[in-house]
Parts: C-alpha cells; structure tokens; sequence
C-alpha cells in the first residue's frame, strides 16, 4: 500500500487571511484535517466535500483527544496511505509540540513536512499596536511560556535572567499564572512600573486588549474577565500602543455574525467588515437542474430572464449537451444584477436590467425555484429550474465550532428565501428551532423574513424593516461602544 504524509501547517493567530498560500494549498487537498480549537473554524470551509474532519480541541483542564491519542490519529491515517493535514493555531515550531508528533512519525518512518505560521507572541502586539522590536526599546525579544506540566502548573524559568537580560518578552498561555508571574519577574529584578499588555483572541473581530503594569495587570485582567487565548507582553516596548494601535473594534454588537447568501448580501458583508465584526458565510453547493425541456421549446420565447449568475452557466452547459450554440441565442435577454451581466458578457450575449415594470410578450424567467417568489406579481411567469443551491457538509463542523467556542452569537436573515435554507440546515445539524434561539441572536431583515423565522418557532431578537435601517442601527451602535471606550 502506498505510504501517507502528513503535513503540519500553521493556521496563524486567527484571521484566516493569515494563512500561508501554501497551507491553503495544502488544506484543500488534505483527505484527513485534525485541528485545533485555536483553528479559526471558517478554514474548515477550504477543505473537500468528502474530507474527514477530525477536532482536537484544547481547552485548559478540558482536553477532547488527549496528546498521545493525537499521535496515534496521525500514524493510523498516513498508514493508510492518505495525504493528512495536522492544523495547528500559531506556528507549529512555537509551544505547537510539532517536535513530538514528527518525532513519532520519524520512527515509523511515515513522511511528513513542516509549514510555518504566524505565530501569536507577535502577531497579537502588533494587532494591539506594539511591535515586538524596536531599536529605542531594545535588542532582545523572548518567547516563553506560561505554565508547565507538573502538578502545579507554573513555569519553571531562568527567571533572573528573563528579568534582567531580555527587553520584551512574550508569554503564552499564561492567564491562569499571571500573577505569579508578575511576582516572580518584580521578584528577579524586573520594576514595578514595567509596562504589561494582554490580548485575548488576537486577529479575531473579538479581539480584547489590556494594558497595565506588573503590579496592576493581574487585577485589571480579572476585572475585564480576560481569558486563554491570550498573550502576555512585558516591557516599556508596550508604551508605543498609544500611538500605534490600529486594530480597534468599533461595535461591541456581536461576537461575530453568521450571515447566509440572500438578498443584498455583499451590500450587508460590507458593512459588518467596515464594522470589524468576523462574518461567516456558509458555503454552498450549486445542483443542477434535471429537467431541460424547456430548451426544446425555446424558440417560442421572445425573452430569457437570467435570475442568477450560477442560472447562466448551467443554461450554457445544457445548450451545448443539446448540440446548441450560443449563437442561437435570439431573445433579448435580462439580468437581475451586474454580475449576471459579466457573467453573460463572457459568452458574447448583450443584456439589460431587469425592472419591476418592464412589459415583455412572451419571457422565460431561468433560476432556482426560490427565486421565482421575488418576481413582481404583475409579471407572467413561465419559470425554469436550472439549479438549486444547498448549504454544503462542510458548513456542519463549522457551524458547531463557531457555537461551540463562542465565536458565533448573532444569526442575520436577509430574505425568506435564505431564511428558510439555513433553519432547515441547522434542523439536520440537530439544532432545533427553540434551540437556535438559545444558541444565537436572530435579526430578520424585512417583515415577511420575520414571520416566516416565527413560524419556524424560532424566537427574534430584532427586525429590520430594510438594510438601511440596520445599516442605521449599526452606525448607532457603534457610536456608543465607541463613546463608552472613550
């Protein structure tokens, strides 16, 4: 049987944009991922249909697969001849036990290759606005971390000379230890006055920094109630936030927003990025249609309106399996949008807007079977499916990782259309109706979506009567997160 690999990849700090290429690369070809609970978990949504995902969280004191069980995962998978992916948060090299695991597949001779990432001791300052060098502050830079596996769980350190050889230094996972920390640093030397900045959840939209100093940090720490992930920066290098912070959240709405396709979707993303909340959009499989009869009579329609971009291509692909060109396209042809009109562009065909208004003689709307509720009931509807969309597999685990670990806590419907898609998803995934309530906040945009999630039985938080009145309310909240911060 042909030998399997395993490929350890740095997921980054968080933001998935700071993944390396080559990892995405790697991702997307992987038959097995086993991740980690500092994984953001909309990398999940890289990863093939038919992929097995395997989640070894790690919470402290809270372990899913213990270390050894992780090593045995990787052997038994690469044994069996599959390309398998070890996703770990951070670097892999940095506090990720990389050597353990390479070390056993060393042995068992199983090939495997190493792919850094941004590691969290720096990527974590200097989203909080302090680079971890800097020639006024300076010329050493430590990583160390902040607890160990004894039965008491300090660090055991050379702290004299952490306190007095190194200008900057960078603790993981240390909350639980802060204080002795502080103690011990004050203790060997270090002053305490030296300036202490902690960031919890760096890279995330939910990111939370505090500032101190060794003897105010560990207080201010437990009053703002900050908790791992997080990292610990000490030294007067943490003095420069106040000029350079650039990463600041202005809304405190939402922890981040699960937002499927629907109407006035790019318009809604806009918006919650400019906001800096993390935005999930669950990704969706394109089926086509199986009934093409209505190509045979195609000759009889005087126009085709075109509902979707995906509508385009599958009628494309269906022309050709019939021995038709596009060439024989003679109807005038409508778009909904801008980029059903590239999209047809393309092809070579010419088309217009559709408006509510417009009078045809004889039209031939293409698109899913949701999309014929958004016509103008003025108009005669002779319809066409092309296609339906389906919220891939993929989508489940990262649903439950983004509950699960807190990164999700708002659910935003645009229409009733994606309204209706995602509560029937989430049915399947076992999150019933009163169950989705308790899990996430639900804002509907629009009275009909509203009622429509009402008598799905799933209670709302706020209704938007249009996207600029949420648009507006947006605004509003985040003028007052930022009053309350100033």
């Amino acid at each position: 049987m042909k030998q399997g690999i395993v490929y350890f990849i740095g997921a980054g700090p968080g933001d998935p944009e700071l993944l390396t290429v080559k990892g995405r690369r790697l991702l997307q070809e992987a038959d097995v991922i086993v991740y980690d609970r500092l994984v953001h978990p909309i990398l999940l949504m890289e990863t093939r249909e038919d992929a097995q995902l395997v989640y070894c969280g790690k919470k402290p004191c809270q372990h899913t697969l213990r270390q050894e069980d992780i090593q045995k995962q990787l052997l038994i998978y690469a044994r069996r001849g599959l390309k398998v992916v070890r996703l770990k948060g951070g670097d892999p090299s940095v506090f990720g036990r990389v050597g353990e695991e390479a070390e056993l597949l060393a042995g068992h001779e199983i090939d495997y290759e190493i792919v850094p990432g941004i590691t969290s001791g720096i990527a974590a300052p200097m989203y909080a606005g302090v680079p971890v060098t800097h020639r006024k502050f300076g010329g050493s830079f430590a990583m160390v971390t902040g607890h160990s596996k004894d039965k008491h769980g300090k660090p055991v350190l050379e702290w004299d000379s952490l306190a007095k050889g190194i200008d900057t230094i960078a603790f993981y996972m240390g909350m639980k230890n802060l204080s002795y920390i502080c103690e011990q640093l004050i203790t060997y030397g270090k002053p305490s006055t030296t300036p202490v900045l902690v960031v919890e959840w760096a890279t995330f939209g939910k990111q939370r920094t505090v500032e101190g100093t060794l003897s105010t940090i560990s207080n201010k720490v437990v009053q703002q109630k900050i908790a791992n992930p997080a990292i610990t920066l000490v030294g007067d290098i943490v003095s420069l936030r106040r000029k350079l912070k650039w990463f600041e959240r202005s809304t405190v709405v939402s922890q981040g927003i699960i937002l499927p396709e629907g109407n006035n979707h790019s318009y809604l993303k806009a918006m919650l990025a400019e906001a800096r909340l993390d935005v999930y959009e669950p990704s969706q499989n394109v089926i086509e249609g199986k009934d093409t009869s209505y190509l045979s009579k195609l000759d009889s329609f005087k126009e085709l309106v075109f509902l979707s971009k995906e509508s385009i291509s599958i009628f494309i692909k269906s022309l050709g399996r019939k021995g038709k060109d596009v060439r024989q396209v003679q109807q005038t042809v409508y778009t909904v949008d801008s980029k059903a009109q590239e999209e047809l562009q393309t092809y070579g065909i010419q088309s217009s807007l559709l408006g509510d208004r417009m009078k045809m003689e004889r039209p031939l709307f293409l698109g899913r079977e949701e999309d014929r509720f958004s016509l103008s009931s003025s108009m005669n509807k002779e319809f066409a499916v092309t296609h339906q969309k389906k919220i891939s597999s993929v989508f489940s685990e990262t649903l439950h990782r983004l509950i699960d670990d807190g990164h999700a806590d708002t659910l935003l419907l645009s229409d009733c259309e994606s309204a209706h898609s995602f509560l029937h998803f989430m049915k399947e995934q076992g999150i019933d109706s009163d169950q989705a309530g308790e899990y996430l906040s639900v804002f509907c945009i629009g009275k009909e979506t509203a009622e429509l999630v009402k008598r799905e039985g799933v209670p709302i938080s706020l209704v938007f009567s249009s996207k600029e009145e949420f648009t507006e309310w947006l605004t509003a909240e985040s003028s007052l997160s930022q009053a309350a911060k100033a």
